[in-house]
């Protein structure tokens, strides 16, 4: 039998599809969308199963084992990837190996092979230590010589084995020893729910008690309580409710009406009202648990997901609810995978590469903040989650819901063209919100960072004990250095961008490549003297800690909120009001709204303005909607009367969509064309003449233009803009120009969907 496999690697070529031998040990474990582990060249590497042919072929090389089976794709995924490949431009394998998690997919590690301990280096044979297969890691450098004479003598085999990580998941369960009365209220609340439910875990504790991780570790330390480790069960008993108390309005329960009587078209729901768009979720999970299907809920950022994953437990009684994100432990993830495979849960809460499990069995499938980029993949391959969303719910027969407070200009031009459905909750209740002119603010204060506006609502949000929220998208101390004496500016070697100055580490560093430089204190010129100009989050919290030397100051980047337990202490903190001032990144803009958190200050809104992108306007309105309804917020900027801050400020989207349309359709933007990149990297000297060549092979088609070529230092290689009409046509081409130039040192990718860069 013969096994037609596409190789998982980054390639030009999308006929990277190889003949293998299937051995007669593995032919009952392979089928199409099995993921194998194959000679190639002098390598070993992973690929799928693309075609099973029953007929033999001599000098073919064989499989060497089934990393997995089929079923971890699944028939739905594996049509998915064949109509993504050929969007994308791009080989199956490389789609089927996004949708196979990380943690299952084959880990290659080199082995030493004893074959004839006797004949062995004494030496050799001491540190191999009798063993008959031994694992190469940093230990054996020192022998590196010895083994490989070895090696030469037939002594000593080298060869490659993988591994697949799989576990199951394991939690810790708390009971009570000690049920004496504890000294506050919060102890107390822990103590009595676990006489009454003992064995519980630890998020079962917090849903129930609203207490912070601190407290059960406190009464842990105190020997009041004991906590074991058990193979969680895969199963949640007991009668499903909805305990909402929520009430849909008249015009609420018309647009869930409309939903459900409307055809599979995708729907953009154009919401700022969270207690609908959670009530909306929990109806919709309920109604598909009538009809044993279940409910696929997709948020951009891990955070999100734990924010809604414990606002639906608090919401909803013995829902089993898996959630998928990269913050989750692997044995997390796995748990939830393997409840997917099992088709053995009620509601999956992920990140956008969940849409890529192999769910089945669904009704609706819920895209949150669709405005976000993170819906689009900026490594390769290059997938659009919220088009590939819409594929696979077809392929399922499910509805998909695109969910947004404040739209992407495409996503609402395609709801008023009528290629999606409508729905509309949106208020456009005035906000609180003062526009400060910082070009006005810096002749009168000198403060670059907090305005006499900020402050006044900082020092009253804290006299009321009242959380404020500085945003600011820079996480560095400062966005330049520069010398006071001759004016250079410091700048990346690689990239050549500018250096931001990282205070806590006291580095130059590049955003682009993460080039770092510690010996940046004498210039050229001899000078010493340098400036530090613009700010970032080190620099904030500098500032704010010593305006406000009583207030409680937290920094949260990315840093910060890198594992689950911090984020859920982020949101205790906050719910507990342990916290005055948060200062963070625009990531921070996507936390839910809470009654306490009473100022939201964005420092530098410019920021996105000022980027060389056509989706600017866009991001810079999106940023004030997603915290307009803060009950204060001042913005502060450089461009007052810019109508994406304007339009933000009064929440009128209508305005700002008006303006933003008209200059996309002038510039042929999207949504009017597609807009692509093609990437070449390679030898310098051959990616221009490759490009120019593209480009005159393509002037003919008059749905394409073409920008560039320009060479791009955040992506390190030469770049063409593609604005089409024509897909097809522009992959046509690109494939005629790569097979034209045959230059294996010239690797040329395609970027259907970008971010606007």
């Amino acid at each position: 039998m013969i096994a037609k496999v596409s190789i998982d690697k980054k390639t030009s070529s999308i006929t990277n599809v190889y003949d293998y031998n299937v051995p007669a040990s593995l032919v009952e474990n392979v089928s199409i969308g099995t993921s194998v582990f194959v000679p190639f060249g002098y390598d070993q590497v992973f690929g799928y199963v693309v075609e099973v042919v029953k007929e033999d072929k001599d000098g073919l090389k064989d499989i060497i084992d089934v990393v997995s089976a089929s079923n971890q794709i699944g028939d739905i995924n594996f049509k998915l990837a064949t109509i993504l490949s050929k969007d994308l431009n791009c080989t199956m394998a490389n789609i089927l190996g996004m949708m196979q998690p990380s943690f299952l997919k084959g880990q290659k590690q080199q082995y030493l092979y004893i074959n004839d301990y006797d004949s062995l280096d004494a030496s050799i044979a001491v540190a191999l230590n009798g063993k008959e297969k031994v694992l190469i890691t940093s230990a054996l450098d020192p022998f590196k010589k010895q083994i490989a004479n070895e090696i030469k003598k037939g002594n000593i085999d080298k060869g490659y084995e993988y591994y697949v990580y799989g576990k199951n998941k394991k939690v810790k369960v708390y009971s009570v020893i000690d049920g004496s009365i504890q000294p506050t209220k919060a102890r107390t609340l822990v103590v009595s729910y676990l006489m009454e439910h003992p064995a519980s875990t630890l998020e079962d504790i917090k849903i129930a008690t609203n207490v912070g991780s601190s407290v059960v570790k406190t009464l842990l330390k105190n020997h009041i309580l004991k906590v074991e480790e058990i193979i969680e069960s895969r199963s949640v008993t007991g009668e499903k409710k909805n305990i909402s108390r929520y009430e849909f309005s008249f015009s609420e329960q018309e647009q869930i009406d409309y939903y459900q009587l409307s055809s599979s078209k995708p729907f953009l729901l154009f919401s700022n009202n969270q207690e609908f768009d959670t009530n909306f979720m929990l109806k919709l999970i309920f109604n598909n648990l009538e009809k044993n299907q279940k409910t696929i809920i997709i948020y951009p950022n891990a955070l999100s997901i734990e924010e809604a994953y414990i606002n639906l437990k608090r919401n909803s009684r013995n829902l089993d609810i898996i959630t998928y994100h990269s913050r989750n432990t692997n044995s997390d993830n796995y748990d939830a995978f393997n409840k997917i495979l099992d088709d053995n849960y009620d509601v999956l809460i992920g990140t956008p590469q969940a849409i890529l499990l192999p769910i089945k069995n669904i009704g609706d499938m819920i895209l949150n903040d669709t405005d976000d980029e993170m819906y689009i993949n900026e490594t390769y391959p290059y997938i659009n989650y919220k088009e590939a969303a819409i594929k696979k719910a077809s392929l399922l027969n499910a509805k998909v819901v695109l969910a947004s407070a404040s739209p992407s200009i495409s996503d609402y031009y395609k709801a008023s063209t009528g290629v999606y459905n409508l729905l509309t909750i949106h208020s456009n209740e005035k906000v609180d919100a003062k526009i400060v002119d910082m070009n006005t603010e810096l002749l009168e204060t000198n403060d670059l960072i907090i305005s006499n506006d900020l402050n006044n609502k900082i020092l009253s949000a804290l006299e009321r004990q009242k959380i404020s929220l500085l945003i600011c998208n820079n996480v560095a101390f400062a966005t330049q250095i520069k010398c006071r004496k001759c004016g250079k500016v410091l700048k990346c070697p690689k990239c050549g961008v500018t250096l931001s100055y990282i205070k806590s580490k006291d580095i130059a560093k590049c955003n682009y490549c993460n080039y770092e430089e510690k010996m940046f204190r004498t210039c050229k010129c001899g000078s010493t003297n340098f400036i530090s100009l613009g700010f970032g989050l080190e620099r904030v919290e500098e500032r704010v800690k010593s305006l406000y030397k009583d207030a409680r100051v937290i920094k949260v980047d990315s840093t910060y909120l890198n594992s689950k337990e911090k984020m859920e202490n982020l949101i205790q903190m906050i719910e507990e009001s342990s916290v005055d001032i948060i200062v963070g990144t625009n990531a921070l803009t996507k936390l839910a709204k809470y009654d306490n958190m009473e100022v939201v200050g964005l420092l530098y809104v410019d920021s996105y303005l000022n980027m060389n992108n056509y989706l600017g306007a866009e991001y810079t309105y999106n940023l004030i909607a997603r915290v307009a309804n803060y009950p204060s917020m001042v913005i502060q900027t450089y461009y007052p009367t810019h109508y994406a801050i304007t339009s933000g400020v009064n929440n009128n989207y209508e305005d700002y969509y008006e303006a933003e349309i008209k200059n996309r359709e002038l510039l042929d933007y999207p949504p009017f064309k597609e807009f692509s990149m093609i990437l070449l990297k390679g030898e310098y000297s051959e990616l221009f003449h490759f490009a120019y060549y593209f480009k005159k092979a393509i002037s003919h088609n008059e749905l394409v233009s073409v920008l560039g070529p320009i060479y791009d230092y955040h992506y390190k290689g030469v770049k063409l803009i593609i604005k089409h009409h024509d897909n097809d046509g522009v992959i046509k081409i690109m494939n005629d120009v790569i097979k034209h130039f045959d230059n294996p040192k010239i690797m040329c990718s395609y970027h259907r969907y970008t971010r606007g860069g």
